[in-house]
């Protein structure tokens, strides 16, 4: 008698401390993931931004011959933008997205004077693959 009341306490509270660890271990994973997809879906907001921004600015008036060097200026914001979320995409999806950035961030100062349209569509484009 007195054995199986030993066992039964036993058995009861290892089955605590196990079920313990388990709830423990469990609210640990949620948590995380939960703190992880919300700081990856605030800096997809802060990107998509700071994107709105940029692409507001190039499309106001640029005196003759000033919008290669505007451009030249945003470039390392743009990359260093971009450089914040990289990491939250999956490898195919980085992939495309740093293709993106490049040819959005790759004009050279003629290529950008002549090109503002075009930048203003790549710039659209970043936008709508990241708020997909």
């Amino acid at each position: 008698m007195m054995f199986e009341i030993v066992k039964l306490v036993v058995s009861s509270v290892f089955g605590g401390i196990v079920g313990g660890l388990i709830v423990a271990y469990t609210n640990d994973k949620l948590t995380r993931n939960r703190e992880r997809d919300s700081g990856r879906a605030g800096r997809k907001l802060t990107f998509l931004a700071f994107m709105v921004q940029l692409k507001a600015e190039t499309e106001q008036y640029h005196a003759p011959n000033t919008f290669a060097t505007f451009y030249s200026n945003k470039v390392p914001n743009l990359r260093h933008a971009a450089s914040l979320i990289r990491a939250d995409f999956s490898h195919d999806r980085r992939t495309k997205f740093d293709e993106l950035v490049a040819v959005a961030s790759g004009y050279n100062g003629a290529q950008a004077q002549n090109g503002q349209k075009q930048i203003l569509a790549d710039f659209e484009k970043i936008i709508s693959y990241v708020d997909t």
